[in-house]
């Protein structure tokens, strides 16, 4: 207990007594000056309000007037920062000023997260105790200071980066302080959010979170994880001792962030915990063999009467990872090379086709012309696109792993489709791909890891109304299926987000670089379904629908079912 108290304290700066006339000497003094805060000015706000508190944790005052203070402050910071925390703008590299938004509401956590420690120590003995009248403040200052480092987390997690340096050892901190003071299940009232919670389950979700790896989802997705973290970490325990088989090691004097562990070979027993997340599997597993093929679960939490609903995709992901079935399949040669990229279904689409439009496919059933504007369906000619050129770092018979430098313009997502060529003065030998996780570095650098596909069709895609009409086609890419008819359990064509609603059928017309004077069949399809599929929708088509596609002698002979 004295070594996390000595810790927490040595955080802390050097205090000293307010001067005369501070407008942060006491509680009045410090609502006239947030009042004044010119709130219009989000940045300058933030900055005014970051600078504020650094002062404020120099001064010396009562632990008590010192949280009822803090709780002022986070007030005023509540609304600054989840402009921030919720903003959605999700391409990488991110703008010099949105890093720099982020970094500033990181920041006023960090501020609000010393000074809620700075109570708790204020309040304790020096053997380590805290007095029994003691424990309901500290265990407030606590759970609040807690909840910023998760909060610090979670705006790292916004940026696909690593927590900045402090964060972990000062959760791991906080929790064994309140586990020693015997108040680590006490909740408290949050300031933002107005949620009841305790050290112990803040703790937990800010475990679930960094162990799910979130570099490997979608921003969307990463959302509705980082909502439905309160009720996943009811289910779960964490405790002292050795990781027993189906839990995870948790190493507790580290702030490396997790999964990674300290490379000594010999760590403290008293460092070793265990969080043991199988009871919610246990739970995630019934609750998706009763789904009946729905795309979403609702998990009710193991006690009070919260709920969260998570899409199957996002549950069978954190299934996988949480029970750590995630080694690689091919072992992994060191790269040395450039590639030229090019990020977006659009682009992939077009160096597919050999940049053909959709306006010189032929119109369907019988329709003289095409409902859709012509600018709307222009692509770009290549010698227009701007190649973003990345380092290979590593690379099996898969995919990469990429580094675009900074400065580079890689508009990445998590998700996105990719275009990937040599760089070379004669024609380019494109392969093409996905882009499964992504992670940002302090030089704005951004490494990414590239799943290649194999053998991707290029289509048009046509809703069709109740009539038999079709409306404007949309690129498609059909992905999991090759030339001999072999079809995988990921087959299906992605589209762009949202697909027409309410469609009868679709006609999918496959795209040919290579024969662009001859213009195969459409293969219409009136039963099929339209699933997510991170940033794009899947139509999932019978697989006879993706043997005419795949074949064109076959597309061409048969007739439309």
């Amino acid at each position: 207990m004295n070594i996390v108290l000595d810790r927490l304290e040595a955080m802390l700066p050097t205090q000293s007594a307010p001067e005369p006339g501070s407008p942060f000497a006491d509680p009045h003094a410090l609502r006239s000056w947030l009042g004044g805060l010119r709130l219009a000015d989000r940045h300058f706000a933030r900055m005014r309000l970051r600078d504020a508190l650094r002062e404020f944790n120099t001064l010396l005052m009562a632990p008590r007037q010192r949280l009822a203070m803090l709780e002022t402050f986070e007030l005023t910071a509540a609304a600054l920062v989840d402009d921030v925390k919720n903003e959605v703008r999700e391409f990488f590299p991110m703008s010099t000023q949105r890093v720099d938004e982020i970094r500033l509401a990181d920041e006023i956590e960090r501020e609000l997260a010393l000074g809620y420690g700075g109570v708790a120590c204020g309040l304790a003995e020096r053997s380590g105790t805290v007095p029994f009248l003691q424990r309901g403040c500290v265990a407030k200052a606590l759970v609040r200071a807690s909840a910023c480092q998760k909060a610090r987390l979670w705006l790292a997690c916004r940026r696909l980066a690593a927590p900045p340096a402090g964060v972990w050892q000062g959760l791991h901190d906080l929790f064994g302080f309140s586990i020693a003071c015997g108040c680590a299940d006490r909740e408290s009232i949050l300031v933002q959010g107005g949620m009841r919670s305790s050290t112990r389950s803040i703790y937990i979700q800010a475990l679930l979170l960094a162990f799910a790896k979130p570099n490997q989802f979608t921003q969307a997705r990463n959302r509705q994880l980082h909502t439905s973290l309160p009720v996943l970490a009811s289910w779960c325990e964490v405790r002292r001792g050795r990781a027993a088989n189906g839990a995870i090691a948790v190493c507790s004097t580290s702030d490396m962030s997790p999964p990674a562990m300290p490379a000594e070979v010999w760590v403290d027993a008293g460092a070793e915990w265990t969080l043991d997340p199988r009871s919610l599997l246990a739970q995630l597993d019934t609750l998706v063999a009763g789904s009946h093929g729905q795309g979403e679960i609702t998990l009710r939490a193991l006690y009070g009467d919260g709920s969260a609903t998570l899409a199957v995709d996002l549950v069978d992901a954190l299934r996988r990872v949480w029970s750590g079935y995630t080694e690689r399949e091919a072992p992994r040669s060191v790269g040395q090379a450039w590639l030229e990229t090019e990020v977006g279904l659009s682009r992939v689409h077009s160096h597919l086709t050999g940049c053909q439009d959709l306006e010189s496919a032929s119109p369907l059933a019988g329709e003289t012309s095409l409902p859709v504007a012509g600018w709307a369906l222009h692509v770009p000619d290549r010698s227009e696109a701007k190649h973003a050129c990345a380092e290979v770092m590593d690379c099996s018979r898969h995919g990469y792993r990429l580094r675009w430098k900074a400065g580079e313009d890689a508009r990445a997502r998590v998700g996105e489709l990719i275009a990937l060529a040599p760089m070379t003065r004669g024609e380019r030998k494109w392969r093409y791909g996905a882009l499964r996780w992504l992670r940002t570095q302090g030089d704005a650098a951004v490494e990414a890891g590239v799943e290649l596909l194999s053998s991707p069709i290029p289509v048009a895609v046509y809703a069709l109304d109740a009539n038999g009409v079709s409306l404007a086609p949309v690129r498609g890419i059909l992905v999991g299926a090759s030339s001999d008819g072999k079809h995988a359990n990921t087959q299906g064509i992605l589209v762009p987000r949202p697909f027409a609603r309410d469609v009868a059928g679709v006609e999918v017309l496959r795209i040919d670089e290579t024969n662009v004077d001859t213009m195969p069949r459409a293969v219409r399809v009136t039963q099929f379904s339209a699933e997510d599929a991170g940033l794009y929708q899947k139509i999932v088509l019978p697989g006879e629908a993706i043997d005419r596609i795949v074949d064109r002698e076959a597309g061409e002979s048969g007739a439309r079912t």
